[in-house]
């Protein structure tokens, strides 16, 4: 029998909450409530791009196959949060803007990271497993990294559609309470996705490479 993963019934915890418990919003209504979503799913896909980031400059400096393998893990679960932070939020800028996508500076830029991360998967795919398809993809993933302050400034740096920041502000969180609380524990459900994932994906390479041989620095 398969087991049912704890974090996506923690997924799905926060969520019922958000959809029963939290309060209507003023002025976007009963469509907010995709925030308990989208927004977990955007901010995790920072954190586990700047993680990778973070692992991936480890392995330049070391050349240690596990380091590869954290990034590696890293940037695919990043990818698809990110894939499903695009996803919401084109869902909820149906509701709100009337139309599924626009170049908004926060949206053009949160797109460029998630075409980063899926570069640095498809250049792997390409190079295969040598040491130059490491270096190349984790080269990859630092420049993704470097988007991440931009995502996050866009909607001040430029004029934008985009609302401003609730939470992640220099004053206090301009949320109600039980909408915040409820969005925190999304980020931390879908935290533990991020994490549970990139550790299983991480064994999964462990594996593979076991198997296949790994090929080391000097090697191509």
């Amino acid at each position: 029998m398969k087991v049912i993963p704890k974090w996506s019934i923690a997924v799905l915890a926060v969520y019922i909450l958000g959809l029963y418990w939290a309060p209507t919003d003023g002025a976007m209504g009963e469509s907010y409530r995709l925030i308990y979503l989208h927004v977990p799913f955007a901010w995790n896909a920072l954190l586990g791009t700047f993680l990778a980031a973070g692992a991936a400059g480890i392995y330049l400096w070391k050349r240690e196959e596990e380091w590869d393998r954290t990034a590696q893990g890293l940037v695919e679960a990043s990818a698809f949060l990110a894939a499903m932070a695009l996803a919401t939020g084109s869902l909820w800028g149906r509701y709100t803007w009337g139309v599924w996508w626009t170049w908004d500076a926060r949206l053009t830029t949160f797109l460029i990271l998630f075409l980063l991360l899926a570069g640095t998967i498809v250049v792997r795919d390409m190079l295969g497993t040598t040491p130059r398809a490491r270096r190349a993809a984790s080269i990859v993933a630092i420049v993704a990294a470097l988007d991440v302050p931009i995502v996050h400034l866009s909607v001040r740096l430029w004029r934008t559609l985009h609302q401003d920041a609730s939470v992640l502000k220099p004053d206090r969180p301009s949320m109600d309470a039980e909408m915040l609380w409820v969005l925190l524990g999304g980020a931390v459900a879908v935290g533990w996705w991020l994490f549970a994932t990139a550790g299983a994906r991480m064994k999964a390479l462990e594996k593979v490479t076991k198997t296949d041989g790994y090929i080391a620095e000097g090697s191509s």
